[in-house]
């Protein structure tokens, strides 16, 4: 059996190629949300069960429209604290608050791109709606659309490659599709109505809107089909339910609606049933929700102290070293996924990195695997632990983890 030592750098650096990612799934974060308890609005999160509802605003001017970026660390949002609506960014926990546009005219529905390069958002700065993208630090906005109508509120297929928006260049107010660089827009819905507020689902086989087609002054939510058929009335309530967004799963929509007196955020089961209220405001309410999506982790299998036995054997007390492969499976390929730089071995809170990682066929099933060492008293394993996890990341920013178990010597 042969193994190649390699440096951490050089190894990054010849990872050109990335397997598809292991099975994993998509876990529901935080919703983002306003509320005015004091007459403004600000920008409010609270778990997806409506507790730790926690204020990050704290500003005289009005804050709207916030969106979560794609991992989950930042959220975009529209604020009127410098005269007009201008659409800044801060961190999950309100941190670092930061304008990323600087015009007269009135930006707002930020969007982000999947890849958290990218946000698009809705201007005046032509004198009427346009839909414009610009880089994530607020650099080089471009106009998408270049249309007489007014067109507003753009989403981001989860593939980065399309953009719906809603348009009132017929008649009607409606929801349509372009590519990502404006071109080829497409008509989605054709009725009288006013529909808009749309959202792709995490899948990109839906898209949620708002409609007015069962009464001018009821807004309810619909679905249909990313193509634009199938559209189906989810919410059938008498008051208005506007503003949907999708779990990270795929399985719920948040929404907002006066349907108790006032604004309220609500939940509901992606079929419409076990419709929820999350939020019991006592000032004017609460709105304009977006859920956090947090980027799933990608389970691997690792291979401690690969020997060939069922249990490894580990004695804390040990100067020695600690080998654990990152095995290359039919599903991720770890000697061109796995980012070196950025794994971790132990117990949870004390993980040790690397000493050093070679290239290595440890299970001897013809896959190139990634062979770790670590300082033995550096991972914190103990007595009484049953197993230990090597967690990471791969070359384009996905979490990865994986577990096996261990004997704990030496203890007595």
């Amino acid at each position: 059996m042969s193994t190649k030592t390699v440096q951490f750098g050089s190894l990054c650096a010849a990872l050109l190629i990335s397997a598809a990612p292991a099975v994993s799934h998509a876990l529901n974060g935080k919703i983002a949300f306003i509320s005015s308890p004091d007459g403004d609005s600000e920008i409010y999160v609270m778990n997806e069960d409506g507790s730790a509802q926690t204020r990050l605003t704290f500003n005289p001017a009005s804050e709207s429209g916030p969106a979560w970026s794609p991992d989950g660390s930042k959220i975009a949002f529209v604020s009127t604290r410098d005269g007009n609506q201008e659409i800044y960014v801060m961190n999950a926990d309100g941190s670092e608050q930061t304008r990323l546009t600087q015009n007269v005219a009135d930006d707002f529905s930020p969007a982000w791109s999947p890849d958290g390069q990218k946000i698009a958002f809705t201007t005046f700065r032509d004198g009427k709606g346009e839909i414009y993208v610009m880089n994530a630090d607020g650099s080089m906005p471009t106009n998408l659309t270049h249309h007489p109508a007014y067109d507003a509120e753009p989403a981001w297929s989860p593939d980065g490659a399309k953009i719906v928006f809603n348009s009132n260049r017929t008649p009607d107010n409606d929801i349509y599709v372009m590519n990502a660089d404006g071109t080829g827009v497409v008509r989605l819905t054709t009725h009288w109505a006013h529909d808009h507020s749309a959202a792709w689902s995490p899948d990109g086989s839906k898209i949620l809107f708002t409609s007015f087609r069962d009464s001018s002054s009821n807004g309810e939510i619909y679905v249909m089909n990313a193509d634009g058929s199938g559209q189906n009335n989810v919410t059938r309530q008498p008051a208005n339910d506007l503003s949907p967004c999708w779990s990270s799963d795929g399985t719920k929509i948040a929404f907002h609606s006066p349907r108790s007196g006032r604004h309220e955020v609500y939940v509901m089961n992606a079929d419409g049933s076990g419709q929820t209220k999350l939020t019991a405001s006592n000032s004017s309410g609460s709105g304009q929700v977006d859920w956090q999506h947090i980027p799933p982790v990608i389970d691997v299998a690792i291979d401690i102290k690969p020997d060939g036995q069922l249990l490894s054997s580990i004695n804390p007390r040990s100067a020695g070293r600690i080998a654990v492969a990152l095995l290359t499976t039919a599903s991720f390929d770890a000697s061109t996924a796995a980012d070196p730089n950025t794994i971790r071995f132990g117990a949870v809170g004390t993980e040790a990195a690397p000493m050093h990682v070679v290239l290595d066929d440890a299970d001897l099933d013809g896959d190139i695997d990634l062979m770790f060492h670590f300082s033995t008293q550096e991972t914190g394993i103990k007595c009484g632990d049953v197993s230990a996890a090597l967690t990471g990341e791969t070359i384009d920013g996905r979490k990865i983890k994986g577990t096996d178990s261990v004997k704990v010597v030496g203890c007595k």
